[in-house]
């Protein structure tokens, strides 16, 4: 038979408790990444929420997107060793930032200086 049972326990009382559902974590100051022209843009949760990455790899990806003057996923793609989904996130998290545009009818992109 291929069909296993899985059986799951609950943790022990030792492990850390999960956080709740829908609960942030708060910072004491708000993270920035630096766009076109050496401008500090702020970074709300919910571009993280939308890249599912740090600050650090959001700011990789704003990098190469800034030195090639293009916005591909392809090009993120292979320049940063992401999956074609992370590279998806990250390109709309640019987009909410003000980096990239959005897409147009033929599904290109363009930086926006």
């Amino acid at each position: 038979m291929l069909a296993k049972a899985f059986t799951f326990s609950a943790p022990d009382d030792s492990a850390a408790p999960l956080p709740e559902p829908g609960a942030r974590e708060v910072r004491e100051k708000p993270l920035q990444v630096t766009g076109p022209g050496g401008r500090k843009i702020p970074l709300p949760n919910e571009v993280l929420d939308i890249a599912l990455c740090t600050g650090e790899d959001l700011q990789a990806a704003i990098d190469v997107v800034l030195k090639t003057a293009t916005c591909s996923i392809s090009g993120l793609q292979r320049r940063l060793k992401l999956g074609y989904n992370g590279a998806a996130r990250r390109i709309e998290a640019m987009e909410l930032l003000g980096i990239v545009s959005a897409p147009s009818a033929r599904g290109e992109r363009h930086v926006v200086r």
